[in-house]
């Protein structure tokens, strides 16, 4: 009995830590004349604009000083607020018919990766074509006011893949030949959006927050410009032919393992190269 009264006043003094087990370790001696406070705990949080994901934008840039040997003068720039990716497609004009065809390809690459557009926002000077297909799609659009261009995301957009892309030819090969330049925009958006760290999953960068992590072993990638000799296979050469051409570095070939494509000046042709 005595016992038993003894424990009964060492617990009415103690108190033992919340979620814990009664131990002697666990123990801790009650203030009477304090107040215990439980700090709140911190928790990492990450903070989505819902309205964010489904925002495109995209806007014409003024034409190239040189024309493209199959016609292309333009480049059109997307602008993906979510990922924070920027797209670039080359136009041969800016009419009605050539806008909406662009367009419509790049909603469909984004859609097949489960984007949908909920809001797209596009120069004022558009076409009553481009209207039409937003409406059939049931796709809201916004046109900025007039020459208000900081209302327009890809305007932005445009300065930064601007001095990407001057920044890749000024590193080419000085024989590089400047009407190639249409060839190597998937190159440039791909080195591009791997140099952008996405704002919503900050530890990805926009490339891989939109199409998924890139293999580099799959698919490795050289500069731009840059002069190789090129290994030409015994079923392509003669029997006295040389092994190797001089050729110029386009970009990895996507849907090969481990190739490049590159460009022949003496043939004027693309060729695949196997690493």
């Amino acid at each position: 009995v005595l016992l038993l009264n003894l424990f009964k006043k060492i617990f009415t003094h103690y108190e033992t830590r919340p979620h814990a087990s009664i131990t002697t370790r666990h123990i801790i001696k009650k203030n009477l004349h304090s107040k215990i406070i439980i700090p709140p705990q911190k928790t990492k949080r990450t903070i989505i604009d819902i309205e964010e994901t489904g925002k495109f934008y995209s806007d014409q840039d003024d034409r190239f000083p040189v024309k493209y040997s199959r016609g292309y003068k333009y480049v059109m720039i997307f602008y993906y607020a979510y990922s924070i990716a920027i797209i670039s497609r080359s136009l041969r004009n800016q009419t009605g018919a050539t806008l909406k065809s662009t367009v419509d390809e790049v909603l469909q690459m984004f859609q097949l990766r489960g984007y949908t557009p909920t809001l797209y926002t596009l120069d004022n000077e558009t076409s009553n074509n481009l209207k039409l297909m937003f409406k059939t799609k049931d796709i809201n659009f916004q046109l900025v006011p007039p020459n208000t261009h900081r209302r327009n995301a890809a305007e932005r957009a445009i300065q930064t893949w601007k001095s990407h892309f001057i920044s890749a030819l000024c590193t080419v090969d000085p024989q590089f030949p400047l009407h190639l330049w249409c060839r190597i925009l998937p190159t440039i958006d791909l080195t591009l959006n791997h140099l952008r760290q996405c704002t919503v999953h900050p530890h990805l960068d926009a490339y891989t927050a939109l199409f998924g992590k890139y293999d580099f072993n799959k698919n490795p990638i050289v500069p731009i410009g840059t002069r190789a000799t090129f290994f030409v296979p015994p079923k392509s050469r003669s029997s006295f032919g040389v092994h190797g051409h001089e050729g110029l570095y386009i970009g990895p070939a996507m849907d090969h393992y481990r190739c490049h494509t590159v460009y022949i000046p003496k043939q004027g042709m693309n060729a695949l190269e196997i690493l």
